[in-house]
C-alpha cells in the first residue's frame, strides 16, 4: 500500500496544475466524485497481502448521470483514477482520502492500521473538506494546486468549511455572521441586497423570533433576490470556498496570502474575522445556476400570468 501511494506523490499533484480539465472529455462534465464503500481486496503487487478496495461514484453532466469506478489502494490506484477521470484524478484521490479518514475516526483499530496511509495521503491531498461541504470540480482542482503550494511551505493542510451554497445554506451562514456582529454591508459588493438581509434580521430580532424563524426569514429574502438575478455571494455561483484560518497562526496566514498572491489565475481573497476564515473566490470558473423551481416563471414565458 505504501509503495502505491508514494508513486502517486510524484504525479497527481502535477496533473491538477498542468492539465486543463476542459480539454479532456473524461473530466469536462464531471460534477462530483465520492467514495461510498470499502472492502478488503488482494493487493496487485502481492496476492498474499490485503489492500483496501473502494467504490467511487462519479456524477457527470447536467442530468447527473452516475457511473461507478472500483479502485484498490495500491500501485494501480493512479492508473485507475487517470484512466477514468483524466485530469480530474485528484478528485478521486480526495474521495479516497475522505473515506479513509472517516473510517479512522470511527474505529480505533482502523485508525492504527490507516495511520501510515493517511500520513502519505495528507501530502497527496493537502486539503480536507468538512462533512457536508461540496465544491465544484473546477474550483477543487485549483484549490488542490494552491493547497499543495501552501503545504510545501507551511506543512499544514487547508480545511474547507464552506463551498457551494443554496439559499438555505447562505441564510444560515449570514445568520451566523450577523449574530457575531459582522458588518455585512461592508463585506458584500451587492450593498442593497446586504441591507435587505440586515433589515430582515433586525425585524426578526425585534419580534423575538427563534433561530429557525430568523433563518427562514433570511432565506426568503435571499430566494427573492436570486429570482431577480441578484446573487449576493460567490458561493451561490459555485465559485468560492471558505478556508479555516483559526489555528494557522500569524505565519501561516501570511504564507497563505503570499501563495494566493502568486497564483497566476483570476482569484479574490478576503480574510474575515466573524467567524475567522479566508474567503477565496475564483471568478473565472463561476457559473450561472439554473433558475430555481421556487421562482415564478418570467412574464414573457408561455402560460405565465
Amino acid at each position: 500500500m505504501a509503495r502505491g501511494l508514494l508513486v502517486l506523490a510524484s504525479t497527481l499533484s502535477v496533473t491538477a496544475a498542468a492539465a486543463d480539465p476542459s480539454a479532456d472529455p473524461r473530466c469536462r462534465d464531471v460534477v462530483a466524485v465520492d467514495a461510498v464503500d470499502v472492502w478488503s481486496a488482494p493487493c496487485a503487487a502481492s496476492r498474499r497481502r490485503r489492500c483496501r478496495g473502494l467504490a467511487l461514484r462519479v456524477v457527470r453532466g447536467a442530468k447527473r448521470r452516475v457511473t461507478w469506478l472500483t479502485v484498490t489502494v495500491d500501485q494501480r490506484l493512479e492508473a485507475d483514477l487517470r484512466a477514468e477521470l483524466g485530469p480530474c484524478a485528484p478528485l478521486g484521490l480526495r474521495a479516497v482520502a475522505q473515506l479513509l479518514r472517516a473510517l479512522a475516526a470511527a474505529d480505533r483499530r482502523q485508525r492504527r492500521q490507516l495511520r501510515p496511509t493517511l500520513r502519505r495521503l495528507r501530502r497527496l491531498v493537502p486539503y480536507a473538506l468538512r462533512p457536508g461541504v461540496r465544491i465544484s470540480p473546477q474550483v477543487e482542482l485549483r484549490l488542490q494546486e494552491l493547497a499543495g503550494r501552501f503545504y510545501r511551505r507551511a506543512r499544514r493542510q487547508l480545511v474547507v468549511t464552506s463551498g457551494v451554497r443554496d439559499a438555505a445554506s447562505q441564510a444560515r451562514a449570514m445568520y451566523v455572521k450577523l449574530r457575531l456582529g459582522a458588518r455585512i454591508v461592508r463585506l458584500y459588493r451587492q450593498k442593497e441586497a446586504a441591507r435587505q438581509i440586515v433589515r430582515a434580521y433586525r425585524a426578526a430580532r425585534r419580534a423575538r423570533h427563534t433561530r429557525r424563524q430568523t433563518v427562514a426569514a433570511l432565506r426568503a429574502v435571499i430566494e427573492r433576490q436570486i429570482c431577480r438575478g441578484v446573487l449576493i455571494s460567490d458561493h451561490l455561483r459555485a465559485g468560492a470556498v471558505d478556508l479555516r484560518s483559526r489555528g494557522m497562526g500569524r505565519r501561516g496566514r501570511r504564507i497563505f496570502r503570499r501563495v494566493v498572491a502568486g497564483y497566476g489565475r483570476s482569484r479574490w481573497l478576503k480574510e474575515e474575522r466573524r467567524p475567522p476564515h479566508f474567503h477565496l473566490a475564483f471568478r473565472d470558473v463561476q457559473r450561472e445556476l439554473p433558475r430555481p423551481s421556487y421562482c415564478r416563471p418570467p412574464a414573457s414565458a408561455p402560460g405565465a400570468r
